[in-house]
């Protein structure tokens, strides 16, 4: 058999062995098999996922700015005081109708450590 530019594909699970011609004509229905098996996985995940989060239960890794991990359960975010003191400030600079640049600015000017800057600050908690 001629190979295609010299590539030679073999399946081992599938027994296929594009040289010999050996499982070719089952290729298709072991690809229609793993797709949807691909598409139920996603879909069961996806359902997990919107189940926690309808508990209440968090579904990130990442703990939001202003929170921090309770030590002795993952699930539960305590308020970081430090950090949640910049979160109010930001809040109330928007909420009197201050642009995402002024509240920058503002926060600068008074030397209240941001989101960015605080990433070493955060990395330690």
């Amino acid at each position: 058999m001629d190979l295609p530019r010299g590539i030679r594909f073999i399946a081992i699970q599938e027994r296929v062995d594009i040289l010999t011609g050996d499982g070719v004509e089952m290729t298709p229905f072991h690809n229609i098999s793993k797709e949807w098996y691909a598409a139920q996985t996603s879909k069961k995940i996806r359902a997990v996922w919107q189940a926690k989060a309808d508990n209440g239960r968090r579904v990130s890794s990442a703990v939001p700015f202003g929170h921090m991990k309770a030590p002795n359960d993952k699930e539960k975010w305590l308020i970081d005081e430090p950090a949640a003191k910049a979160v109010r400030k930001i809040y109330a600079l928007c909420l009197a109708g201050r642009g995402a640049s002024q509240i920058a600015r503002q926060l600068e000017k008074e030397q209240i450590l941001i989101i960015n800057a605080s990433t070493d600050y955060m990395r330690k908690r």
